[in-house]
């Protein structure tokens, strides 16, 4: 087996337009063309790299993720390289979106890095080499 690249990340959405809002205009991804699926609608947005970020919404409630992204077999997060974390950390949290763990330089991992939350809840990590 050859694994050519990752198709596509998914995030299941709770607030619809705050999180096509923050995809889209505050991280700047291009949206791609959206699919309607029996119960459910898939917005995609393309990664840098050409993956898809694929935001799932459904039309009935499926209820929520209680947050721990410590939990085995939870899914923790996705990072973006970013080459300047100043003023990523600016942009964000101007746009109202906060670093839980502030961007500071790891030795073990050689890169700044930091973490915030998006709309969902869904923890996305942001790295400077």
């Amino acid at each position: 087996m050859k694994i050519e690249a990752v198709e596509h990340i998914t995030i299941n959405v709770k607030d619809l337009e705050r999180t096509i809002q923050f995809y889209g205009g505050v991280l700047g991804l291009k949206q791609l063309p959206s699919v309607e699926m029996e119960g459910q609608t898939i917005y995609y947005f393309l990664l840098p790299g050409g993956t898809r970020l694929e935001l799932i919404h459904y039309e009935r409630d499926t209820g929520n993720f209680d947050g721990n992204e410590l939990a085995a077999g939870s899914c923790r997060h996705f990072a973006f390289l970013v080459k300047d974390m100043e003023q990523t950390v600016h942009e964000l949290e101007a746009a109202g979106y906060p670093f839980h763990l502030p961007p500071a330089y790891s030795e073990e991992l050689g890169c700044v890095c930091g973490l915030m939350r998006d709309p969902n809840g869904f923890e996305l990590e942001f790295v400077e080499r």
